[in-house]
Order: C-alpha cells, then sequence, then structure tokens
C-alpha cells in the first residue's frame, strides 16, 4: 500500500495537494479519479520515469520535492504524447472509412487501440476494411505489424525464441484460410456446404449461431459447435443424403469464414493484453502474431488454458519444431488465456556442435538431449571428453564427461541451470600417418598400417614419370623434436622389397621424391640488340647451335643492324671471368660455314649493335620573341626559315634585322669556340642580307630572336 501511495504521490505532483487539503489525507478514489481523467496508466508513467532516469520503486518521500521539477516535466510530456498519438490514429480510422457515429464500448476500444498507429498505416487499413475485414480487425493488424517489426531486430536470448522474431511462423490476422480437418466449429465460423455431380448441384454458406447449430433450409438444424471439419462433414453428409443423391466423394464442407476470437496474452511476452485474432491460428501463431515471449520468457512451457471448458495444455516449441504433427490438434477459443511464465533450465553448448547456442531444458531432459536439441555433434568432435563448467557455491568448476562411454551404456549426464557444455575438436597433432610429397601422383598423407614400409607408401602414391628414383631422402622426427634424414634409393627400393633401403616407416614420416628436372641445368642463350624479338632462349645440351640459329630463333636483324655484334662469354666456373668475342654478324648468316657461325655455350649473349648507337642526335634551339619557342630535331634540310615557322613565327615586338645565331665550332683536340651571327629577315621571315642566302644551320645552333627596343603599348592615367 505504501508503494502504491507513492507513486500515486508521484504521479499526480501537481494536484496531489488539492486532494489533500479537501480530505485530509490520501483518498485512493480520487487519486483513481484523477487518473482516469488524465488517460494514463501506472505502468505508462513507471516506463516514462524510467526512460527519465527516474525509478520509482526507489525513491523515497524525501526527494519528492527535489524531483518535482523532472516529474511534472515527464508527466507532461507522456500526456502531450499520447494526446498526439489519439490524434493520428483517429485520422487514420476516418481514412479508412470509421464510421464516426459508431458509439459504446466497441468505438472506445478500437480507438484505445489505435493509439499506436501513425497516418502511414492509414491507406493499409482502408485495404484491409474493403476485403471484408472490421475496422477493430484491420487495425489490430496494422499494431501486430508494428510489434512484429519492432521485435525482430532483438537478438534471442534461447533458441526457440527466434522462431517468434524473424518472421518464420506466420499468423492469420482476417477470416479467411484454409482451415484443416481437425479445425474445431464454434460460434461465427461460416461453412460452405457444396455438392457437385451430374444429377445435384448444391453451394450453399451457412454460418453457426450463438447456440452452436446450423440451420439447414427445409431439413433439421444440426449442432456442429466442438465438432471438428472432418466429424462436421460425415455428420452433414448423413443428413443431406436423406434429400439429395450424391456419391461420399461429391461431398464437401469448407470453412469460408473462420470466427474471430479474443484471446489474452499474460506473462513474459512482448505485448501482453487482449488481442483479436482469427480462431484458425494455432496457439504458436497467436504468439507470433504479439512478438512471442521475451528473452526472459519461457519457450518449453507455455499454458494454453480453455477458459470455457478450464482444460490447460502446456505448449513446447521444441516439440513444435522438431516434430510438428504432435501439435497440430491445437486450437484458440474465444477468451482462452496463453500464459508464458519465466524461463527454466538453461544451458549453453559450444564447440564441435552443429547449433552452438542457449536452449531451455525441461527438467527431466540433460546431456543427450541438449545435444539432439543443438542438431548433433560435427565430424570432428573430440566424444572422449567433453567439459562441462557449472557454478558451484559460488566457484566455478569444470567436469569432465566421457559422452564416447556414456553412449555405449546408453546413460546421460544430469544437467543444471547454467552449466556450459563444451565439445571440443579432434586435435590435429595426430599420430597414425605417414607422408610423401614431390614427384608423385597422390601426393599427401597416408595411415600408417603395421609394417608398413616405403615401397607400399610408394604403391599408394604412385611415382611420376619424371621421378628421379636413383635418390630420394626420408626425413624421420625424434622424440625430442630433432631431425633424421637418411638416403634412399628407389631403384634399389623397386628392385628388390627386402633390401635393407626399404625401410620400415615410423609415426611422421616424411618421404621425399625429386623430379629429374631438379638435378639438371636449366640454361639459355640471350640474344639482344638490333633483332626482331630480342629475348632468351633455351640452350640446347647437344652442343650444335650456332650463332644463326640464335639470330633466326630472334627474329632475325633489323635493318639498321652493324655488320658486327659481340658474343660475351662467362667462364663456367667462374661467373666473373667474362670473355668478349667480335663476330661478323652478317657473315655468320649468310655463310653458315664461316668461322663467325661459332657454336654457343650455355649463358652465351649475342649482343648485336645498331648503327644509330654511334650517331649524336643533333637538335636546333629557337628562344625570344617567337610564339613556340623550343628544341627541334637538326637535319641537313632544316632553314633558318623552317625554324621560325616551327616555332609558330615571329610576335609582333619581334625585332626582324636582329635574328642572333649562336653556333660552336669543334676542331679536333682544339678549343670549343662560340660564333654569333646577326642575320636580317623580313616581316616573311626571309633572309634579307644576300651575304647570308646560303647560310646553313649546324647541330646544336641556337636562334634568339630579338624584340624592339623600348617596345611598348600605350598606357593611359586617370
Amino acid at each position: 500500500m505504501r508503494r502504491i501511495i507513492l507513486f500515486f504521490t508521484i504521479l499526480f505532483f501537481v494536484s496531489i495537494h488539492q486532494i489533500v487539503a479537501q480530505t485530509g489525507s490520501i483518498d485512493k478514489t480520487l487519486i483513481t479519479s484523477e487518473l482516469t481523467r488524465r488517460g494514463l496508466t501506472e505502468e505508462e508513467v513507471r516506463v516514462k520515469l524510467a526512460s527519465k532516469g527516474i525509478n520509482i520503486d526507489q525513491l523515497r518521500p524525501e526527494d519528492l520535492p527535489r524531483m518535482r521539477k523532472q516529474i511534472e516535466d515527464a508527466i507532461n510530456e507522456l500526456e502531450q504524447e499520447k494526446a498526439e498519438k489519439q490524434k493520428a490514429s483517429q485520422t487514420a480510422a476516418n481514412d479508412a472509412g470509421a464510421s464516426p457515429a459508431k458509439k459504446g464500448s466497441d468505438e472506445e476500444k478500437i480507438a484505445n487501440e489505435a493509439k499506436q498507429l501513425s497516418k502511414g498505416q492509414a491507406v493499409e487499413i482502408k485495404e484491409d476494411i474493403a476485403r471484408g475485414a472490421t475496422t477493430e480487425e484491420a487495425i489490430s493488424k496494422a499494431l501486430l505489424s508494428n510489434l512484429k517489426d519492432s521485435v525482430s531486430n532483438i537478438p534471442a536470448y534461447v533458441y526457440g525464441q527466434n522462431l517468434f522474431r524473424d518472421k518464420n511462423l506466420g499468423y492469420f490476422l482476417d477470416k479467411s484460410f484454409k482451415a484443416p480437418d481437425s479445425y474445431i466449429l464454434s460460434v461465427g465460423d461460416k461453412v460452405t456446404v457444396s455438392i457437385s455431380n451430374p444429377r445435384v448441384f448444391y453451394n450453399q454458406t451457412f454460418e453457426v449461431d450463438r447456440e452452436g447449430f446450423m440451420k439447414l433450409e427445409n431439413m433439421p438444424r444440426v449442432n456442429l459447435k466442438g465438432m471438428t471439419i472432418d466429424r462436421a462433414r460425415k455428420v452433414l453428409a448423413s443428413n443431406f443424403i436423406r434429400f439429395y443423391s450424391f456419391s461420399p466423394e461429391d461431398f464437401q464442407l469448407t470453412v469460408t469464414a473462420a470466427r474471430i476470437v479474443t484471446i489474452n496474452m499474460v506473462g513474459d511476452v512482448f505485448n501482453p493484453g487482449t488481442h483479436t485474432i482469427s480462431a484458425g491460428n494455432s496457439p504458436f501463431n497467436a504468439l507470433a502474431a504479439v512478438g512471442g515471449p521475451t528473452n526472459i520468457g519461457s519457450v518449453r512451457n507455455i499454458q494454453l488454458t480453455h477458459t470455457t471448458t478450464g482444460e490447460k495444455k502446456r505448449l513446447d516449441v521444441y516439440e513444435f519444431l522438431f516434430n510438428p504433427g504432435k501439435v497440430k490438434d491445437l486450437y484458440l477459443n474465444e477468451n482462452d488465456y496463453i500464459f508464458v511464465p519465466p524461463l527454466g533450465k538453461t544451458v549453453s553448448i559450444t564447440g564441435a556442435i552443429l547449433r552452438p547456442f542457449r536452449y531451455e531444458l525441461l527438467d527431466n531432459e540433460n546431456l543427450m538431449k541438449l545435444i539432439e536439441y543443438s542438431g548433433g555433434l560435427t565430424e570432428n568432435a573430440y566424444q572422449t571428453t567433453i567439459q562441462v563448467k557449472r557454478f558451484v557455491e559460488d566457484k566455478e568448476v569444470y567436469i569432465d564427461v566421457n559422452l564416447r562411454e556414456l553412449k555405449s551404456k546408453g546413460s546421460d549426464f544430469p544437467l543444471i541451470k547454467g552449466d556450459v557444455v563444451v565439445i571440443k575438436q579432434i586435435p590435429d597433432n595426430l599420430e597414425n600417418f605417414a607422408s610423401i610429397s614431390g614427384a608423385v601422383e597422390l601426393p599427401g598423407k597416408y595411415e600408417l598400417t603395421d609394417g608398413m614400409r616405403i615401397s607400399d607408401i610408394l604403391k599408394k602414391s604412385l611415382l611420376s614419370k619424371e621421378a628421379k628414383t636413383d635418390i630420394a631422402y626420408l626425413q624421420r622426427q625424434n622424440p625430442d623434436n630433432t631431425v633424421q634424414i637418411k638416403f634412399v634409393s628407389l631403384d634399389e627400393v623397386l628392385s628388390n622389397p627386402s633390401s635393407e633401403m626399404n625401410l620400415k616407416l615410423q609415426s611422421k614420416d616424411v618421404l621425399t621424391v625429386f623430379t629429374q628436372s631438379r638435378f639438371s641445368r636449366k640454361d639459355f642463350v640471350n640474344v639482344s640488340g638490333a633483332v626482331r624479338d630480342p629475348g632468351q632462349f633455351p640452350y640446347d645440351v647437344s652442343k650444335t647451335t650456332r650463332v644463326k640459329d640464335f639470330i633466326n630463333l630472334a627474329g632475325g636483324l633489323q635493318p639498321n643492324a652493324t655488320d658486327f655484334a659481340y658474343i660475351i662469354r662467362m667462364d663456367s666456373t667462374n661467373s666473373k671471368v667474362i670473355e668478349y668475342k667480335r663476330i661478323n654478324i652478317k657473315e655468320a648468316i649468310e655463310k653458315p660455314n664461316s668461322p663467325d657461325n661459332i657454336v654457343l655455350n650455355f649463358n652465351d649473349n649475342i649482343k648485336v649493335l645498331s648503327k644509330e648507337d654511334f650517331i649524336d642526335e643533333g637538335y636546333i634551339r629557337v628562344a625570344g620573341a617567337v610564339r613556340k619557342p623550343g628544341e627541334y630535331k637538326f637535319a641537313k634540310s632544316l632553314s633558318l626559315y623552317d625554324a621560325l615557322v616551327l616555332a609558330n613565327g615571329l610576335k609582333l615586338e619581334a625585332a626582324t634585322n636582329k635574328v642572333d645565331i649562336f653556333r660552336i665550332i669543334m676542331n679536333d683536340n682544339q678549343p670549343v669556340r662560340t660564333v654569333v651571327a646577326t642575320i636580317e629577315v623580313d616581316k616573311d621571315m626571309n633572309i634579307v642580307d644576300p651575304k647570308f642566302k646560303d647560310f646553313q644551320l649546324l647541330p646544336y645552333d641556337q636562334i634568339v630572336v630579338r624584340t624592339i627596343p623600348k617596345f611598348g603599348f600605350q598606357k593611359y592615367i586617370t
């Protein structure tokens, strides 16, 4: 009582002094009236204050004056949010076609549920109503859809909770569904009777009335309440057969529209309370509609209570997942209760298991059931020793369990709440194998059997054609991890399996078989320079390949090749000793028997020189008052006029009477001199002075066009 009074004191901090002033004490009736007036509930205020960091259960009366402002702001904010939701939901209901003239408790219930809806859902609600759903059903569908979206991203705490969050388990929010034969009929169900054969065509829809009867035209009424579809089909067929002629297969009974029932969700579910849903749903579908159990809600001990009969049934999600046929007869009745209690015995399993996770076990379920629920062991699970981590008397202990022994005896290991089962993988450091690598068709590890020898592993791995059989090595590991290397003649092993060379293999032995190419030289001849396709070419061990052959392999000589070439030869015993041989390359090609067409050694390098290698590439440079100063490649045909044209001609300020040419004169062993010649050209860049008429440019000339003295454009002052 103290907590309730304290709560209401906080809730109505603004007006409670008035209540006390009027009565002299806190009157719970007045508080309840104030609660109703504001349209608030205790739970709503509790959640709102918690979001502001205020825990009601921890508040003391002396804290209230200090916390007054925060509490007032939180309550005012909550009232404003509720008002906005109310307005939005009313708009949604109006857009969906809700009749404003509708009065009474149904209207109030719809408006209350619609507080969580947004304007964006109005179109969806309108479409559902157009398909035949009531306004209440349409709004309920939107509410449940919002809930499913909000919980879908919450990770499951135990296996089975995810069934209700990942949207794999659907549910019917309207009346239309395909009813199974196990569906139990009741008040409000609409069924259709069909008879079809060449003599009779009958198709009529009936509704089970409030007394449970189906009224048949010109026939006695039939009580269908509590019957399954299968049973009702037989009962109705026996009635219709008295008035119509048909075979049993001609008679059909189907549910056209299932009744809507009210279900009460209580306990640890995401959206507890009263919900409307089609009776065609199973209790699991109903749980899916409200988001299922919370992370502390059980998935093994869910209780379904039929209030009309008092019958109680235990719902087990694991039983539904692993054997759905066992729960096919579950059904919902009006005002049923679904209660989700807190989790029971929860145990985790990790390691070499197909579905490592946390599972809820019944009291009589232990290790073997846990392994079954988690999908079973992986192929590499080590079963001789698994570990169970357990908390006992404030201590963490480890218990080793021989799973293989438990299986052989058909026994089990008891688990308690909080246990963590760890199943390890088989270690990689196995002992019963020997390996072979190298020149074999099937290299790798092989099972080490008793008396197994080198000849045995050679038969299994299949020697390659290129294997070098006169030499191989066996690598053996000692107990102290040091290594022995033993020479093996495979020729002797294969020709005489009883020889000493055919060693008996031990654990982790590695036999290495070499290829013949490993012990052969990989020599080349290089051809470079003025050939069409220079590169590296394999050396002919027959020692018959000559200069002409390798030049041909390189695509032949280029047109600018010189008549001579060099063979650069490296000493086979000392790579630092090099010999240069000058040959007449054209003689070697045109006259194969000439002494220049010599036989080449491995790693020889034929270097063919180009005539261009011996020519300096000259250039002339143009600078000064030209439009495009720069360097231009020299040629004997290049004139002063041509050079100025290539420089895009003279600028406006160019002094045509002062074109300077700088030239270097190089005589044998004499100092280099720079000579300056000044030439006048006309506006078309032709030479004016007759004495320079035959002037020729030479390599490295530099042409500088001067600027008219004191040249400049007009300037203005203001």
